[in-house]
């Protein structure tokens, strides 16, 4: 599918009227990244790493193999925009797809484009619409929203804000709510 076709069909779907993701629709958005490119595996790492970490475009451009530790299965975050940095664990599927990547690149990046340099926050923003397109999700998604939907589904499953605060790498909890919605799912934990 050539760019002008993707912007098209992407221009077509409506604005959301939430911002976040449900889990099924992640789940087809990630889906949809192993037929982005001719390099399915980096695609879905990339869709994969920043739905687990809740990570922007631009600091999944910065992750380093030295960033990733196979061994203690970590990874460390550098966070933008006045976030906190840290570790954080690294899930077994994303591992496998790291693992996959690293056997393919000697560069100090994570994830590079075909010509060997770092991907860069464009191209990443690029992937997600393209896979939006090919996922059949029914509205625009942007990068954003997989920050969102990491907030979202983590809260929904009853996860304390705290541990969403340091999973986000927000330096204070009122950041943190405005990625956590109410819900039908959480409110019906409430105790009466």
């Amino acid at each position: 599918m050539r760019i002008t076709e993707i912007e098209c069909k992407l221009q077509s779907l409506p604005k959301p009227d939430r911002k976040y993701l449900t889990p099924s629709e992640i789940a087809s958005l990630i889906a949809a990244s192993s037929r982005l490119s001719r390099n399915p595996v980096r695609d879905k790492a990339i869709l994969t790493v920043m739905f687990r970490h809740g990570l922007r475009a631009s600091e999944v451009a910065l992750l380093q193999w030295i960033d990733i530790s196979f061994q203690d299965l970590t990874i460390f975050i550098r966070r933008k925009k006045g976030s906190q940095s840290l570790m954080n664990p690294l899930y077994p599927e994303e591992a496998v797809l790291l693992k996959k990547l690293k056997k393919k690149t000697f560069n100090p990046y994570v994830f590079i484009s075909e010509s060997g340099n770092p991907i860069d926050d464009n191209t990443i923003r690029y992937l997600i619409h393209k896979a939006n397109v090919l996922s059949g999700i029914p509205f625009r998604i942007n990068a954003h929203m997989i920050r969102h939907t990491t907030a979202q589904i983590l809260a929904d499953n009853g996860n304390d804000v705290f541990l969403i605060k340091q999973q986000l790498g927000h330096s204070d909890i009122r950041n943190t709510m405005i990625y956590v919605n109410n819900s039908p799912t959480r409110l019906r934990q409430m105790k009466w």
